[in-house]
């Protein structure tokens, strides 16, 4: 395990088994999945195991098998899902460094709250219960609206 790694780690929390998954990968990438890691939240193994099984296989420490869930896969599609992983860990990791975890976490629970309020369900389901709330709800989303967060 790269001694950067596990000074990034040292305050987290997770089981065990994630750090096999991290030594599957060279330490380029053992730095890059902590980072998302510490800027995701709670450390979990599942988490862990994508980023790994889906490292370019120049980045793999050794041909490690597939997980099952990634088997059945055709090496096209594979190499489909690991450009993509990797253009949304770049983008996610520029985006924090340049803005900062708040303004993320803003970013996202505007989406979230977007998400709810177009959701005719939802809207009838605050009106009819939440009268009061639902106008302040209201508001926010056309203040949401006109005034957008940059993405």
């Amino acid at each position: 395990m790269y001694p950067e790694v596990l000074s990034l780690l040292r305050d987290c929390t997770g089981p065990a088994a994630l750090f096999a998954s991290l030594r599957a990968v060279l330490p380029v990438r053992q730095i890059e999945i902590a980072r998302l890691m510490i800027a995701r939240g709670p450390v979990s193994l599942n988490y862990v195991k994508m980023p790994a099984a889906l490292t370019q296989r120049s980045l793999l420490v050794e041909d490690i098998r597939p997980q099952p869930e990634l088997a059945s896969l055709s090496e096209d599609r594979r190499a489909e899902m690991e450009c993509d992983l990797a253009n949304l860990t770049r983008a996610f990791l520029t985006a924090l460094g340049r803005r900062g975890p708040a303004n993320l976490e803003l970013v996202a629970a505007r989406r979230y709250f977007d998400r709810l309020m177009d959701n005719s369900r939802v809207v009838r389901y605050l009106a009819r219960n939440f009268l009061g709330r639902f106008e302040d709800f209201h508001n926010l989303a056309v203040v949401s609206g006109q005034a957008a967060l940059p993405a």
